[in-house]
């Protein structure tokens, strides 16, 4: 909840309750129910991830446990009724801790896992029990380092990236970024193409096809003495240039569809096509989303809203939550959903049948009755020393179908505690007098289907207590 208002008006003496109706989506389908539950053996790592194998009758967890004062990273392989049927050691890497999902190979278990901002990948073979996370690099990249940017898995089972080549300092020259369009194999032989007078690269899939496209702008001195300022390339699935288009203007690209793109041109945001042109102006989301996921035929835009909600007095409130919205490739918006109020992003996977899987999570504070989310408990809102709220951590599940519909939410169970409202830094705090154990964080879910998903959360039964990690399969 934001509040516009000139906050040095406040009375230290007065206390402020903003009242807000919390939303529930209602029309689902079948309710879900829990199959099983069980507690992982290990501390509370910084990272862990699921997929599912090919075969659709198992999955695989990667997460790490400790060992003689080391984390040892390790694949497990899990029927879908929980039972461990496999695993195998990945060695004592930190490697994993700085990957979110993996990119997974068409017809096999392989997968990768790249590291945007050290320029590290992990490649593991479930199959064979192997993996490596060594770049095969020539003597010019050995000595520099590297920075990917986007990512991606092209029709021959290898990662298709953008980044830059960072060549450290001197005492008489400063750093220098060339940026570059790249290929990681399943073997991890490094091929990339620099592009020498590039300022700015982004390399991203034309959707509903094997290729790819790469808008890219000039260095300033560059542009000036040529007269070029930007370009397009649209590549094959090997990163070879198909077409070159060279533009007088500068124009960025945000989201490429199957034969056009979102992008700006002369302070234009528009649909343009491969050759720059534009065809029609757009309304199409120009703030940061959230999440971007892409199926075969539509995609997902799950952005951070505000609504407008009531006045009180001199204040304005906004209540805040996520918005899905679908569109199809040629950018017409199809629908757009508003989750519960107060929701987080956490993550979300395309389903079969461009269904979308989403997980949410939202902090709530409960005053004599009255729901806010806790972002919304700032100095704006000054209360007396004695106040007590209840304070809930929230975390739950949802699926849409691609037609819009509401198929299925699912609720983890809610960790709370009740006590006195205090300032803590920036924020505002409720001291854990009482609690009532239940989860309050999670890694990314594997939804397997319309009907089933696997959760992977921290269960914390009292506030001293480490979170207990668990895995939980919900279906119906």
């Amino acid at each position: 909840m934001r509040i516009q208002n000139n906050l040095s008006d406040i009375k230290p003496t007065h206390f402020i309750i903003l009242l807000a109706s919390v939303f529930s989506l209602i029309g689902c389908g079948a309710m879900f129910s829990l199959n099983w539950r069980f507690a992982i053996n290990e501390y509370q790592t910084t990272y862990a991830a699921m997929y599912l194998a090919k075969d659709g009758n198992s999955f695989f967890r990667i997460g790490s446990q400790p060992n003689n004062g080391v984390r040892d990273t390790r694949l497990e392989q899990y029927n879908l009724e929980g039972e461990l049927i496999n695993h195998f050691s990945l060695g004592t890497t930190t490697l994993l801790y700085t990957h979110k999902h993996p990119l997974e190979i068409p017809n096999s278990n392989s997968s990768f896992f790249m590291a945007r901002y050290s320029g590290s990948v992990l490649f593991i073979d479930p199959d064979a029990q192997t993996y490596w996370n060594q770049l095969v690099v020539d003597d010019y990249v050995a000595q520099r380092s590297l920075k990917f940017g986007n990512f991606y898995v092209n029709i021959d089972g290898n990662v298709v990236t953008d980044g830059q080549i960072i060549t450290p300092a001197t005492e008489t020259t400063d750093r220098v970024f060339e940026h570059f369009i790249g290929m990681v194999d399943q073997q991890g032989n490094f091929n990339y193409q620099i592009f020498p007078n590039a300022k700015y690269l982004n390399l991203q899939r034309i959707q509903q096809s094997d290729r790819f496209i790469v808008v890219g702008h000039y260095h300033d001195e560059y542009a000036e003495q040529t007269g070029i300022y930007s370009f397009i390339q649209e590549l094959d699935h090997e990163l070879v240039a198909l077409n070159t288009t060279e533009l007088e203007q500068a124009i960025y690209a945000s989201i490429v569809g199957s034969d056009s793109f979102v992008g700006e041109k002369h302070e234009t945001r528009g649909i343009y096509d491969f050759s720059g042109n534009l065809i029609r102006e757009t309304d199409f989301p120009s703030t940061a989303p959230s999440a971007f996921r892409f199926g075969k035929n539509i995609f997902y835009v799950i952005s951070h809203i505000e609504n407008d909600i009531i006045h009180y007095q001199e204040y304005t409130i906004f209540t805040e939550t996520q918005q899905i919205c679908q569109f199809d490739y040629q950018f017409k918006q199809n629908w757009c959903r508003n989750t519960r109020l107060w929701s987080e992003f956490e993550n979300a996977q395309i389903l079969e049948n461009d269904a979308l899987g989403v997980t949410f999570k939202r902090e709530l504070i409960n005053l004599a009755d009255v729901t806010l989310g806790l972002n919304s408990l700032t100095n704006a809102l000054v209360f007396e020393a004695d106040v007590r709220a209840t304070n809930t951590i929230d975390l739950f599940h949802e699926i849409y179908l691609a037609n819009g519909k509401l198929s299925a939410q699912v609720d983890e169970p809610n960790y709370s505690h009740t006590g006195h409202l205090y300032r803590c830094f920036f924020a505002i705090c409720v001291e854990e007098e009482e609690y009532t154990g239940g989860v309050k964080s999670s890694r990314p879910t594997l939804f397997i289907s319309e009907n089933s998903l696997i959760s992977h959360t921290y269960y914390y039964a009292n506030p001293e207590a480490n979170g207990l990690p668990r895995l939980t399969r919900w279906s119906r």
